[in-house]
């Protein structure tokens, strides 16, 4: 399995189009293994936050960059991660707030 992980990591588009012409091999994958094989996948990132990021909020990988600006970038990604994580955190605590004095308890 991972070695088709890795396939589809490595060559996005052929990897795309050999689904498109074997669809009984991509029905297989998927049924055996829950993997979702489309490159675009979120499963397919698991090993990198900024590519999970990136296929989340639909934007194009950043291979392209040179060394130096891919770590502004990254650092940039993981400012704006933070962030977010921690303006969800304290809507959470909102909600939970609101559920408990509407008298229905604090529910996740």
């Amino acid at each position: 399995m991972r070695t088709y992980q890795k396939l589809a990591s490595a060559f996005p588009e052929l990897w795309k189009d050999y689904l498109r012409r074997h669809p009984s091999f991509r029905k297989e994958l998927e049924e055996a293994h829950g993997w979702a094989t489309a490159p675009d996948s979120p499963s397919r990132h698991r090993d990198d936050p900024l590519e999970l990021f990136e296929s989340l909020l639909g934007l194009g990988p950043t291979r392209d960059l040179p060394p130096e600006t891919l770590e502004r970038y990254r650092a940039k990604v993981h400012e704006i991660m933070r962030r977010a994580a921690r303006d969800l955190k304290a809507y959470r605590r909102s909600l939970d707030a609101d559920l408990g004095s509407h008298g229905r308890g604090a529910e996740k």
